[in-house]
């Protein structure tokens, strides 16, 4: 038998004689064949953290066992029993010494110790309690992880050996229900819970173990306060559109009715503003040879002046109300014959202003043909009307569009817009007014120059109809300039 053995045992007598051994225990205690009778003090050991003659001595003098883990000089774990010999007539004769290799076991085990104290899970061992019934009533706790301690706020020692019920008196007994299924169903359970007691949402895993449970405890307090978020924003979002959708219903609503009022407006408006017009007109031709009366003669010319700007007012503030239709079809605009047909219709101004219309390659887009028409006849009527030098220059030529003008302008792509500059050398304005500008009746000069203060309103509203941007920029007493970004498509 002690040859045939893998496990490594040496039989000594009461007087500490080897009577026995197997050849597996030779590389524990140096032992060779000849060492049969000779003492244990002789031999030495390849045990790094036992004192073998002093265990087998206490064995001999107690007749207790001893079990205990020990390492070998090469890091190999053993079991070590040592058990009394006792014969039939129930004397000691001594005692066998028995080694069992526990080191792919305890490597295993280091493993799973390891992995049990670094997981950022809460992980505990139960077995189940059950009476005389053999019903399971309670659960004893066998083994806890670091993070179970400090998820629950529980010592290893305050739960090992106690139950369930001790350690949590108020314990759910859903949870409890759910150990016991997990038991005698052998599935996994799952289940999210609450614990009032400290404010905490859990999501429990329970797997069965032998006769008990091993379960995995997660915090998911903040997942299920962000999706409790998540949905609460949901709602509000599903209630903020809704409200959207009614504000966009009545602003349509909205639009339509100022549109039918703005035109029904005008026409009312102008009728009797003809009326004005014509008999002023009349009255200011049949006085201008007859009457000595120069003061009525001025007042006649204000009154028939003034009814002209009422009709031009009236025109722009038309226009500016049917921009809000921005489901015009859009066409292929080539903005260079745009420029052209525009200085055709200036030329008598252009003309008598003595100005320069200079005109480099421009892009071809896609816009509403009429829009643009006003949009650039606006801008170059401007540059005319608001400049005091003997020749006005007015240029106008695409500018690309680099990444870094791009960003300031908050355009995402600038392969997919153009840009155009509409430049003059007029009397210009100060940098302050470079937004207040495009306002609605903004007038910034007002020495002998003309105008609604609508023309600029109107060239915004067509640029943002098209999705997109208009800046001014100007140095007072040396000109503007106004830069047009529009999409391609």
């Amino acid at each position: 038998y002690f040859r045939n053995s893998d496990t490594g045992q040496v039989f000594v007598d009461a007087k500490m004689t080897i009577r026995k051994f197997s050849p597996s225990v030779t590389n524990i205690i140096n032992l060779i064949p000849t060492d049969i009778g000779r003492s244990l003090f002789d031999i030495s050991a390849n045990i790094k953290n036992a004192n073998l003659i002093n265990d087998v001595k206490a064995v001999l003098q107690s007749e207790d066992s001893i079990e205990k883990e020990v390492t070998l000089s090469n890091n190999q774990f053993y079991l070590m029993r040592i058990n009394p010999y006792i014969r039939r007539d129930q004397i000691m004769e001594g005692v066998v010494v028995n080694f069992i290799d526990i080191t792919e076991s305890k490597k295993l085990s280091g493993i799973i110790e390891g992995v049990f104290n670094s997981s950022p899970n809460g992980i505990t061992a139960k077995k189940a309690i059950r009476n005389e019934k053999n019903q399971i009533i309670d659960f004893e706790f066998l083994a806890v992880n670091n993070a179970y301690e400090k998820l629950f706020g529980k010592k290893s020692v305050e739960v090992l050996g106690k139950t369930l019920k001790e350690v949590y008196p108020s314990f759910s007994n859903e949870l409890l229900l759910l150990y016991i299924k997990a038991i005698e169903t052998e599935t996994m359970q799952r289940l999210e819970y609450f614990v009032p007691q400290n404010d905490k949402w859990y999501d429990t895993t329970v797997v069965k173990m032998y006769d008990g449970v091993v379960t995995t405890h997660t915090d998911i307090t903040e997942k299920r306060k962000a999706a409790e978020l998540i949905a609460s924003s949901y709602q509000e979002l599903k209630s903020t559109s809704k409200q959207l959708v009614e504000s966009n219903v009545l602003l349509e609503r909205s639009n339509m009715d100022l549109m039918q009022f703005a035109s029904v407006a005008s026409h009312d408006l102008k009728e009797p503003l003809r009326k004005i017009q014509t008999f002023g007109n009349i009255l200011q031709s049949k006085w201008v040879d007859k009457s000595d009366n120069n003061e009525q003669r001025i007042y006649l010319e204000k009154m028939v002046s003034a009814s002209g700007r009422m009709q031009t007012l009236i025109e722009d503030v038309l226009t500016l109300s049917k921009l809000s239709n921005n489901h015009l079809s859009r066409t292929k605009v080539d903005l260079f014959k745009t420029i052209d047909r525009i200085t055709d219709d200036l030329e008598i101004a252009i003309k008598e202003k003595n100005a320069i219309i200079k005109v480099g390659n421009l892009p071809t887009i896609h816009a509403v043909p009429g829009q643009m028409n006003q949009l650039f006849q606006n801008l170059i009527s401007n540059a005319l009307k608001f400049n005091d030098k003997k020749t006005p220059i007015i240029s106008i030529a695409e500018k690309k569009l680099t990444a870094l003008a791009a960003k300031k302008l908050e355009i995402a792509n600038a392969a997919n817009y153009v840009c155009i500059t509409v430049k003059d050398n007029g009397i210009g304005f100060e940098s302050e007014y470079e937004e207040k500008i495009f306002g609605l009746f903004q007038r910034l000069n007002n020495r002998g120059y003309e105008g609604t203060g609508i023309g600029l309103a109107i060239a915004k509203k067509i640029v943002e109809n098209h999705n997109g941007i208009i800046r001014a920029s100007s140095v007072l007493g040396k000109g503007t300039v106004f830069t047009i970004c529009l999409p391609v498509k």
